[in-house]
């Protein structure tokens, strides 16, 4: 009895495929809400990766002065 194998194509990385599973290992990731221009000027809603302040303030572990406070630190530590 022969099997037979389906060949699947990789995904071209169309609008719908998402992203890829090793960038899904790394953490929380979300669309962006609106669209904006990719490097062609073309409309786009890319995904990108959630930070723990964000995470922190949606669970309400923290308020928004204090997300804040911390997205000023972060600031401030980079620049240093």
């Amino acid at each position: 009895m022969a099997t037979q194998r389906s060949t699947r194509t990789p995904t071209s990385g169309g609008p719908d495929s998402g992203p890829t599973p090793e960038r899904r290992q790394h953490g929380a990731i979300e669309r962006l809400e609106r669209a904006i221009g990719d490097a062609a000027g073309h409309p786009s809603r890319p995904y990108r990766a959630v930070d723990t302040l964000a995470i922190m303030q949606r669970r309400g572990s923290i308020t928004a002065g204090m997300r804040q406070a911390g997205e000023d630190f972060r600031a401030r530590f980079a620049t240093a």
